[in-house]
């Protein structure tokens, strides 16, 4: 007896994955809230109502940065703690992924260079991560960030999946907040 196994109609080429809440268990502004002991009930409301029903926008993002002001070393620790919070099968799934010569892709509203140390450790190239930039002075304290970038708006991923998609013909994008909806249509 010939028994065929299930084949897609469609071979996806690139996967990208939200961070926050997809790749981890955690929102990154509220723990960086919880590291500096920064308004913590107030960030987490902000961060509820970008994530579930305004989405993200400049002023909402600046806004939570203006509350909490991380340091440079509580971003750093953030990276892990997305490491230690991390969904189940994480790691296991990208490196299956990785296996199977699918290009992996980061694309996330949360802060550089937390993200991408958390991805570095996930093993996707850094070419391969997209986050907001977070700037600091010489003494490590929060300075800004950067205002122009894509992702501060809730059309951003949109704009970075269809570049993505000059790479790779079909791309499949995995995310659980109001931002990552419009990449259904992409």
């Amino acid at each position: 007896m010939n028994k065929k196994l299930w084949q897609p109609q469609t071979t996806i080429h690139a996967i990208s994955f939200d961070c926050d809440g997809t790749l981890s268990n955690i929102e990154g502004i509220d723990e960086l809230a919880a590291l500096s002991h920064t308004k913590e009930e107030e960030v987490a409301a902000l961060t509820h109502r970008a994530m579930n029903l305004t989405g993200l926008s400049s002023s909402l993002y600046e806004q939570r940065l203006a509350l909490v002001k991380p340091t440079l070393e509580h971003t750093e620790s953030l990276a892990d703690l997305y490491w230690d919070n991390m969904t189940v099968d994480c790691q296991q799934v990208i490196e299956i992924l990785q296996r199977l010569n699918k290009e992996i892709y980061i694309i996330s509203a949360g802060n550089n260079p937390a993200v991408s140390l958390f991805g570095r450790k996930l093993s996707i190239p850094q070419k391969n991560i997209f986050a907001i930039d977070i700037f600091f002075d010489a003494k490590g304290n929060y300075s800004g960030f950067d205002k122009a970038s894509a992702l501060c708006e809730s059309s951003g991923k949109v704009d970075i999946l269809k570049a993505i998609k000059q790479q790779h013909q079909i791309v499949l994008h995995i995310g659980d907040g109001l931002n990552d909806t419009p990449a259904v249509d992409t």
